[in-house]
């Protein structure tokens, strides 16, 4: 019984669900689609992800449900007012600015796109013709019946545009068509700086050095729209000319202040995200602005029109669901026209044209919504330590479970990988550091040989630079934990309060980049190189790496009061077994009838370098600002060697540590290079800094 009337209501009520939910899914997108730029945790991805298939087969299921129905004489007389939702799904299709693509790999399927909005514009064309234009055709058409078929006609134009546009803005984000742009543009644009075909260059006598934190964010929006074109030929993989004003913003972001840097590659790397992610490429164009406010007065106009046509002999609900989808339909223009008008990009245009007081106006806007910090990046890195996997107490129910069905290794993966905040200092020693480091190829041999390292220790070597990247990480990343662990540097009471605070900024940022590291490698090992990712496949080092200090930790363990000292206490117990010569011999024998190997492990290895790195310890005063180099360089090296789509892959979660590294080191290379040939860029930050004197400088030289 219960049963029968489900059906009857599906059957008496279908669309009118249907259409509902197509457009409630569509406010919803609305919502969630632009907090994934700055955040995307587990639950939220899965949100969007379900919306944005859902979103898209709800509008093509009830076009094809109204296609159908359209010729049953009992539903046209029933619902009328159907034919004039038809063109609203047609319009939901065209998705919201906020969101083209959900997942890189969508930008590709842009002609699988417009396959379907030809197939979905002729099913909405359809559906008028059988309930409204077969009637005016015949001769039966009263003047509310041609009031309501200009109003269908009118949505149904601007679902076109809108899905059009969503198509076009796919295309426009897959990679092959932003290098296609670059190579475009790199013989004909960015040419000097006042000129027009110039796009978005940084403000004309912006100061930098006297202004505050939030004034900041809009004039470093624009200095990122000045490097946004050396941003998409790093991420199409093309080489451009860098002109003289963009090496002039990089230095002018470089030597005033260290952090200015880094926060004008997050900004960068947001304006990438709206062009591989959503509608921006599309929308800030001419006739971007033209479907804009096109859509906008025809949405009006078909709710004036449907307001005073004749709803005599349609349903109350039908009428109601009318207008909830009109007055829905204006709302979400009247956002889309308001988001386009106040945008980053409309500041950029407005500079570009020279239009000093709508500039001045829309910044001011802008400043007092705090519309920048929106595009921040969150500031959070994923974490992973193999001491707390192989530290794990099995006996729980979710570990058991996860054995038995055979999921051991993604329930450690998703269990055991957080996420903690970045930062100041460790931002602070990235961008110290950064400058003094061979970025793309040494892996840390380069600093080894600096300190003399490499002919006296020649295992460092081979451990840092000849072995597979992943056995690379792992060694250093036991031998990291075991040695900090150890380490007795914070606990010297002769030396200065100033220097143990560096000790122990060095410490934790040491950790967070070996923990991020085996984060990359355990969790996302596209972003590593090639032999990383195929070491992966098969999960050999890492896996093996694991069972093994497992085992040392169930024959060592330590009793303690808490997780942390039990890991901490057994790590120190292995360590002392391995110093001494007879319980190293013991310790060694146990691992080779464990492993059946023992030379090249990585476990082994990260002992040993774990010892050593204590011996030197109170002879090499630099010695953490060396493991912080190392640690560096194999993440600039992973950044550098990682498959070219990997990093525009991660903008759509967020976006990663690594990749905001790459794009640094990338910057500072290029104005190091132009350093080397003898243009200096002194820059005077006592006072203000106005770029135009700073690009006189660099012209000059």
């Amino acid at each position: 019984m219960a049963g029968g009337l489900v059906v009857h209501l599906w059957n008496a009520w279908a669309i009118q669900i249907l259409v509902l939910l197509s457009f409630a899914l569509q406010v919803s997108l609305l919502v969630c689609a632009g907090i994934r730029r700055r955040q995307a945790s587990s639950a939220l991805r899965l949100l969007i992800w379900l919306l944005y298939l859902v979103a898209d087969s709800t509008a093509i299921y009830t076009l094809g449900h109204l296609s159908v129905t359209s010729s049953r004489s009992s539903q046209q007389e029933q619902h009328q007012l159907a034919a004039f939702w038809a063109p609203f799904l047609l319009l939901h299709l065209g998705g919201q600015d906020s969101i083209t693509a959900y997942a890189f790999e969508d930008n590709r399927l842009w002609l699988r796109h417009l396959l379907t909005l030809l197939v979905q514009a002729l099913a909405a064309a359809f559906v008028i013709y059988k309930y409204v234009a077969a009637d005016t055709a015949a001769g039966a058409g009263t003047t509310a019946t041609t009031t309501l078929l200009l109003a269908d006609i009118l949505v149904f134009i601007v679902g076109v545009l809108k899905y059009g546009e969503r198509t076009w803005a796919l295309k426009c984000g897959n990679m092959a068509d932003i290098e296609s742009t670059v190579l475009s543009s790199r013989h004909h644009t960015y040419k000097s700086f006042f000129s027009k075909d110039l796009r978005f260059p940084f403000p004309r006598g912006t100061t930098v050095a006297n202004s505050t934190h939030d004034d900041d964010d809009e004039e470093f929006l624009l200095a990122a729209h000045c490097l946004l074109h050396m941003c998409k030929s790093l991420f199409a993989g093309v080489l451009v000319t860098t002109t003289s004003f963009q090496l002039a913003t990089i230095a002018l972001h470089t030597h005033s202040f260290k952090a200015d840097l880094f926060k004008l590659v997050e900004l960068e790397l947001s304006l990438m995200y709206d062009i591989i992610y959503t509608k921006a490429s599309v929308i800030h164009t001419w006739y971007g602005y033209c479907i804009r406010f096109a859509s906008l007065l025809a949405t009006l106009s078909a709710f004036l029109l449907f307001q005073f046509s004749s709803t005599h002999g349609y349903g109350a609900a039908d009428v109601a669901i009318t207008y909830i989808l009109l007055v829905g339909a204006l709302v979400l223009e009247i956002v889309s026209v308001c988001r386009a008008v106040g945008s980053t990009w409309m500041c950029a245009l407005l500079y570009c044209l020279d239009w000093g007081q709508p500039l001045s106006l829309l910044k001011s806007l802008r400043r007092h919504v705090r519309a920048a910090r929106k595009r921040r990046w969150s500031g959070s890195i994923g974490q992973f330590n193999i001491f707390d996997v192989c530290t794990r107490d099995t006996a729980k129910i979710a570990s058991r479970v996860a054995s038995k069905m055979g999921l051991k290794h993604w329930w450690n993966k998703v269990h055991f990988s957080g996420t903690v905040t970045l930062t100041a200092s460790l931002k602070d020693l990235l961008l110290e550091t950064l400058p003094r480091i061979d970025v793309k190829k040494s892996r840390g041999v380069r600093m080894l040989r600096s300190r003399g390292l490499s002919k006296t220790l020649p295992k460092w070597s081979s451990w840092t630079a000849n072995a597979d990247f992943e056995k690379s990480i792992l060694v250093w990343h036991i031998a990291t934990q075991v040695y900090l662990w150890e380490s007795s540097k914070f606990d010297d009471q002769h030396s200065t309060e100033e220097a143990r605070n560096r000790q122990q900024q060095l410490a934790e940022a040491i950790k967070m980049a070996s923990d991020y590291m085996m984060f990359l490698l355990v969790a996302k090992p596209d972003m590593l190189p090639s032999t990383a990712r195929a070491a992966h496949i098969c999960n050999s080092e890492y896996v093996h790496s694991c069972k093994l200090l497992e085992h040392l930790y169930s024959t060592n363990h330590y009793h303690g009061s808490s997780i942390s000292q039990q890991t901490q206490g057994t790590a120190q117990r292995i360590l002392g077994n391995f110093r001494s010569i007879p319980n190293r011999e013991s310790l060694v024998t146990e691992m080779m009838s464990f492993t059946g190997h023992i030379d090249g492990s990585a476990c082994y290895c990260g002992l040993t370098l774990a010892e050593e790195l204590l011996r030197m310890e109170s002879s090499a005063p630099d010695l953490l600002e060396m493991v912080f180099e190392v640690w560096l360089q194999l993440l600039c090296h992973a950044a550098h060697q990682c498959a070219r789509d990997s990093h525009p892959r991660q903008l759509n979660t967020g976006g990663e540590f690594i990749t905001i590294v790459w794009l640094l080191t990338h910057h500072m290379e290029t104005l190091g290079k132009t350093e080397g040939q003898n243009r200096t860029m002194s820059l005077d930050v006592t006072g203000p800094v106005r770029l135009n004197d700073h690009l006189a400088r660099v012209n000059t030289i």
